[in-house]
């Protein structure tokens, strides 16, 4: 008995797709081997196919490039280059972002958060290796990717096909913007103690601040969809979902830091001047009740000197003309 059988599926293999074959079951061997993907015309039409599109976690892009520069360590460079983004790039960019949020409390505690980074043992040798050296690879092999790879997007629209665009887009964006922001603050001879003013009087331009609002944004959303694509190219989630998964977390994180980013940015560009020189209320009732219980008990072992009178204090003890850290 013959019937025609369509939505025949079958498994293959790297590309993780699904072609539909209508074809007439127990026609002949040669249809049956069709149906579950053995014969020789199958495979030739599924090699053709396999040229024009990646798809699943391959990230559905191309490249174009037959033989790449990268030779036979393409494949141990590209997770090098998928690692660097999570470690230690994005833990960096989530401590710039943290120790940014304490400008919410004015001056003084924020010269106290950036100049503790100064004191980190070996602090060039950490800048360098941890952030600079790291910074460098991913970005210069990210625009080497970019440039041999092909945007399908007008033929495949699909979400991920879009994430891959605005990836690359976003990671373009943040060069320019890393060169800027640290041709100012990191190489522009600004000391660290001057660090907070000078956002303040950046911010109230409109253009840098919309500027920087950008950089929050293409940060936090290149971090976060780049922990996406790293997750499933180390193997972490092959499910779909557990992709769903990393998928929710991933949007929690941008979420978070496009929050925590554009706050800091609103509070700076609103900060009044007679408030730039006063810690928050909180914090300076601490300080009293840590006075009195010295007046009464004397000085303790964890106790030390008043945070209003520390950055004059550290002032002194830093060089002058010493620019601050990237930190």
């Amino acid at each position: 008995m013959s019937s025609t059988t369509e939505g025949v599926f079958f498994y293959e293999g790297r590309n993780l797709g699904y072609r539909r074959f209508h074809a007439r079951q127990g026609s002949n061997p040669k249809d049956d081997a069709l149906i579950r993907g053995r014969h020789p015309k199958a495979k030739a039409k599924d090699k053709d196919k396999g040229k024009d599109r990646e798809m699943g976690d391959r990230a559905d892009c191309v490249s174009k490039t037959g033989g790449s520069l990268l030779g036979r360590y393409e494949f141990a460079i590209k997770r090098l280059h998928s690692l660097t983004g999570i470690v230690p790039i994005g833990v960096f960019l989530g401590e710039h972002f943290y120790t940014n949020a304490h400008a919410m409390y004015g001056e003084s505690v924020y010269n106290e958060a950036v100049y503790s980074l100064n004191r980190i043992p070996y602090v060039v040798l950490v800048e360098m290796l941890g952030i600079w050296l790291p910074i460098a690879f991913h970005g210069i092999l990210g625009v080497y990717l970019w440039w041999t790879g092909s945007i399908n997007v007008d033929r495949y629209p699909y979400a991920r096909n879009w994430l891959y665009v605005f990836q690359r887009l976003s990671g373009l964006f943040l060069l320019i913007f890393i060169a800027v922001h640290t041709a100012e603050y990191r190489f522009g001879g600004l000391r660290w103690d001057g660090f907070y003013g000078e956002l303040v009087r950046h911010m109230q331009d409109g253009v840098a601040f919309a500027f920087y609002c950008a950089g929050v944004i293409a940060a936090a959303f290149h971090l976060a969809n780049g922990l996406n694509t790293f997750t499933m190219t180390w193997g972490l989630a092959r499910s779909e979902a557990g992709q769903h998964r990393v998928g929710a977390i991933c949007i929690i994180v941008f979420a978070a830091m496009c929050g925590a980013g554009l706050h800091t940015l609103w509070h700076l560009r609103n900060e009044l001047p007679e408030r730039r020189q006063k810690p928050p209320i909180f914090f300076r009732q601490d300080l009293h009740a840590g006075s009195a219980a010295s007046a009464r008990f004397g000085p303790t072992k964890t106790e030390g000197p008043d945070l209003d009178d520390r950055p004059e204090r550290e002032r002194r003890e830093v060089k002058t003309g010493s620019a601050g850290r990237m930190f």
